[in-house]
């Protein structure tokens, strides 16, 4: 009997230090989460290159005002102011007109010479009795001095005539003519000439 205690005491301490010793290392050791495959037990830092590479492109800036790309083509090139006088020596008959194309002119060469009717004249002038045709509304000069037409014809509608803008003049070898908003001066190289206009005429 005494050997049957025994026993059953000798296996009742040895299941309690069994016991004892298994909740002592379960306190040392606890246990860890599984670790995914081929992973590690932290997580990586993510990187600052890995980072700075996903935020958005910065825009780029507009040309300014100043830029060589925003002042290209914006200065424009001068264009050259019309000559004063206009050279009709190359003809050998022409016309001029003057702007409101109440005066008309035709100018032939061999020699020079220019008659200029008007157009409405009103000049306060007395028919020469040897005039049987039309007077007081024309002038001409050629190489002498001026005069008062007295014609039968008129210049007006001459081909091609050329129309003088006031302010510049018409050059025909030896003859020049001014045109301006009270008339047309033409004058010839020893200076006479006429002015004729609506109102008026002067000869010189």
């Amino acid at each position: 009997m005494i050997h049957v205690r025994l026993a059953v005491t000798a296996a009742a301490i040895a299941l309690l230090a069994t016991s004892c010793g298994g909740t002592q290392d379960t306190a040392q050791h606890p246990s860890q989460a599984p670790l995914p495959p081929g992973g590690s037990a932290s997580s990586p830092a993510t990187s600052p290159t890995a980072a700075a590479s996903t935020a958005p492109p910065s825009a780029s800036p507009a040309p300014s005002a100043s830029s060589p790309s925003a002042s290209v083509g914006a200065s424009t090139p001068a264009t050259s102011a019309p000559p004063a006088t206009i050279d009709l020596s190359a003809k050998s008959l022409t016309g001029i007109t003057s702007p409101s194309g109440h005066i008309a002119c035709l100018l032939t060469d061999d020699p020079a010479a220019v008659r200029c009717d008007v157009q409405g004249a009103h000049w306060n002038v007395h028919t020469p009795v040897n005039c049987q045709l039309a007077y007081g509304d024309s002038a001409e000069v050629g190489a002498g001095r001026a005069n008062l037409s007295c014609h039968g014809d008129t210049v007006f509608g001459v081909p091609g005539a050329v129309m003088v803008p006031y302010g510049r003049s018409a050059r025909y070898h030896d003859i020049v003519c001014a045109s301006a908003s009270n008339g047309i001066t033409c004058s010839n190289a020893a200076g006479h000439g006429f002015m004729v206009s609506r109102e008026a005429y002067r000869l010189f």
